[in-house]
């Protein structure tokens, strides 16, 4: 499934624009794990605030955001948006896919998502600020989309 061995795709590289494809039941448990961990280690590394599947090669809905006032990597999984404030904030964002540019980016400052850990139990966080921001830009990803 991942093609993880410690490189981040960069741009031009056209996978970065497919759409991921959600996580599905048989697909739970250790193995995804396992991946996503080396997914932290790989954003560890970078110095990164979030890392999408589809930025190390893997087509499934996965993600890695540094969460909360310790910047604790979570590990989300099939993420849906289930409520984005109508309230917009823009600033300035990087992309570890385009290593060295930043762009003014209009976000939602209070978002609400739901989604699955690497092994199939449901969560559901209510994001403002930098996190909001964080998750959007990782969503984003999963669905082909990039700042540039």
């Amino acid at each position: 499934m991942c093609v993880l061995q410690g490189m981040i795709l960069l741009s031009p590289d056209p996978r970065l624009h497919e759409k991921s494809r959600p996580v599905h039941e048989d697909e739970f448990g250790v193995e995804l794990d396992t991946v996503m961990n080396a997914m932290i280690s790989a954003l560890q590394k970078e110095r990164g605030a979030g890392l999408a599947g589809v930025q190390v090669g893997d087509v499934r809905r996965i993600l890695i955001v540094n969460l909360g006032p310790d910047k604790t990597p979570e590990k989300v999984v099939n993420p849906v948006l289930v409520q984005a404030s109508k309230l917009r904030c823009m600033d300035k964002e990087g992309c570890l896919s385009f290593p060295g540019l930043l762009k003014q980016v209009p976000r939602s400052r209070q978002v609400t998502v739901q989604y699955q850990t690497p092994f199939g139990e449901t969560r559901t966080r209510s994001l403002s600020g930098f996190e909001a921001r964080c998750i959007q830009h990782e969503i984003d990803h999963l669905n082909g989309k990039t700042i540039f």
